[in-house]
């Protein structure tokens, strides 16, 4: 592949749908770390029947990234081309390649809390908690490119329409960096690309009821506002051109074997803003563009619960409840520049929307950018479940406990990681309202303890040998994970790279058949359909379930008192101890020969040993 390296020499990364992912792709010379400040000071005061608690902490943070993602490249084959995503591969069919530049970036961020509580004990019997927490989580703000003689400015940038920038003129139109002025920074952009979040008021209330004051029944309950504090890998809007540089070429002239052929290669790239000969490299065209929303503010979380407590007999509770978060101004990446389908054909027969002129399509900054991503505090999502335990212990070292969960989560598709774009259409995001990634309706486990006796023999051998043993295990059963279905392909033509089959049938098949038939076929293929050209599928996220969940694990623990100051601990854990097979999901890609089939599974039995000297 005709292709030169910025960094240490890797592998492209080469990834077949429905077949195979070989190279390193987007792994590569990584080092993140950082030095986080913390301090703080607490004061107690305890007046009458109330217990008053003030404070006040000082966090500072710094993130420091660098790294050569992925020089080498990533090259996709999906059966755009011919059909078939194996056959593409084989013919050189490229559909897409991505590449990007390295990057060096250092980001601080100052975070400050204050808060106040109150413990009531309003009678013997009741009482209550009341709260108040003041946060103010500053964003981070690049500080690197200032200490580098070639950048002299903080590492990034933002998007507003229509605006040319004044700091660096010759950047494409709408991409602005520190110090431009905007109608929402009148006086310039900040480092942070973002206003400050000045109303994270928190409440926090909660109370404690002994029912009958016999110490046996409880009721519980609580409510509290919480926010998330922000970490520097969120902030994409470093991502910008000229920092960092991300450019995918669709159906590429040259293929495989030399993908840039006939276009301006601004791979290896050099960052260099002093050097006017270098000004060409800075912003070529395409590349990928990263925002933060003009509203953006962090998220507020609401916690509820709601529980009863009961003591059955002296060794025997029992406790039910609810749990429930709610949450508003969810992080989101939402993708503003998708490309916009337009149908028929031209005067020569050829249609009028391909692969090829997608970014000739863009529905806002058309050929200037690729994919715009801007991140968001618009998502909303919801937990509720009702909560169940029991526990158990004997007079004989014995201790067990029981617990289930019912719930249920929904959100927008938002993930652990905010890097990249879930939903089908970027335009209609709240389309894509369903349940959650991890969303488990029904959790059962029963976790057990059990120290055996020690033995009072008259042959002390036989005691040393069956006394000091402790037996523990746990038994998990979950329901099964949400599966999300996609076609594989951009059959849309928006290249937002999310889109869902069409559903034209039952997919639900019997729950009866042999183990083989559902590795075969776990859910009924022929129920779905690549979606149209220039349409989006029918079918909602995550609408299908996959396998469920059984397996115990076994811990064993032998302590061996040598003498006062010297003990030895033998230990044995036995992970899936019964080998019960749990498959992982099946494939969702509707265009993968592996669709709907049960490929990989969990962990077998795994067995492991260890030994503990204390002195």
């Amino acid at each position: 592949i005709n292709m030169d390296l910025h960094g240490p020499p890797v592998p492209p990364g080469i990834g077949v749908t429905g077949r195979f992912s070989v190279g390193a792709g987007t792994n590569c010379s990584w080092v993140e770390g950082g030095t986080t400040w913390q301090a703080g000071n607490h004061l107690s005061w305890i007046k009458g029947r109330h217990n008053l608690k003030f404070g006040v902490e000082y966090h500072f943070r710094e993130s420091h990234l660098k790294h050569d993602n992925n020089d080498g490249a990533s090259f996709t084959f999906n059966g755009t081309l011919t059909g078939n995503a194996a056959a593409d591969f084989v013919t050189g069919s490229l559909v897409s390649i991505n590449r990007s530049s390295g990057s060096d970036k250092r980001a601080n961020s100052v975070n400050t809390y204050y808060f106040v509580q109150d413990d009531f004990k309003i009678r013997p019997r009741l009482t209550l908690n009341l709260g108040l927490r003041y946060e103010v989580l500053g964003p981070f703000g690049e500080v690197r490119g200032l200490e580098r003689p070639e950048v002299g400015i903080a590492q990034n940038a933002t998007i507003r329409e229509g605006i040319q920038s004044t700091v660096i003129p010759i950047a494409p139109k709408s991409l602005l960096f520190v110090g431009d002025k905007t109608y929402d920074f009148p006086n310039g952009l900040p480092a942070t690309m973002q206003h400050m979040d000045w109303w994270q008021i928190q409440p926090r209330g909660g109370l404690a009821w002994d029912i009958f004051g016999d110490g046996k029944t409880s009721l519980r309950a609580s409510y509290g506002l919480y926010s998330n504090a922000a970490f520097y890998d969120m902030y994409q809007s470093g991502q910008n051109a000229p920092f960092f540089l991300s450019q995918t070429l669709n159906t590429p002239p040259g293929g495989l074997a030399d993908p840039w052929r006939g276009l301006f290669n601004p791979f290896p790239y050099k960052l260099d803003l002093k050097n006017p000969e270098n000004s060409r490299n800075l912003f070529p065209v395409g590349v990928a563009a990263y925002s933060i929303d003009p509203k953006y503010v962090f998220p507020r979380i609401e916690a509820l619960t709601f529980n009863i407590q009961r003591q059955v007999v002296s060794n025997l509770s029992v406790e039910v409840g609810y749990v429930g978060k709610l949450g508003r101004h969810i992080y989101v990446t939402r993708n503003l520049n998708t490309a916009a389908f337009i149908p028929g054909n031209d005067a020569q027969g050829r249609p009028l929307s391909t692969l090829a002129n997608i970014d000739a399509r863009r529905i806002r900054l058309p050929t200037v950018f690729q994919k715009w991503n801007n991140q968001e505090s618009t998502g909303n999502s919801s937990y509720h479940a009702l909560q169940a335990t029991a526990r158990y212990r004997a007079s004989r070292g014995l201790t067990l406990m029981s617990s289930y969960t019912w719930s249920k989560s929904l959100d927008y598709g938002q993930d652990y990681s905010i890097q990249g774009v879930s939903q089908q259409d970027g335009e209609h995001p709240r389309l894509d309202y369903g349940p959650s990634n991890w969303d488990l309706r029904h959790t059962w486990r029963l976790s057990w303890v059990y120290e055996v006796p020690k033995l009072l023999s008259a042959q002390p051998v036989l005691s040393q040998i069956l006394s000091g043993w402790e037996i523990s295990g746990i038994t998990t059963t979950n329901s099964a994970q949400p599966l999300n279905l996609t076609t594989g392909r951009d059959n849309s033509l928006t290249a937002n790279g999310n889109d869902r089959p069409d559903v034209a049938g039952d997919y639900r098949l019997s729950g009866d058949r042999t183990r083989g038939q559902q590795v075969a076929q776990f859910f009924n293929t022929a129920a779905f359909a690549p979606n149209q050209n220039g349409q989006f599928g029918n079918l909602a996220r995550n609408a299908l379930r996959g396998p469920r969940l059984v397996q115990t694990d076994l811990g064993i623990i032998r302590n061996f008192h040598v003498k006062e100051s010297f003990k030895l601990q033998f230990r044995t854990e036995m992970f899936n101890v019964f080998n019960q097979v749990n498959f992982n999901n099946p494939s969702g890609v509707v265009t993968a020969g592996t669709f709907g089939r049960l490929t990989t599974a969990l962990d077998p039995r795994l067995i492991q040993f260890g030994l503990k000297v204390d002195w």
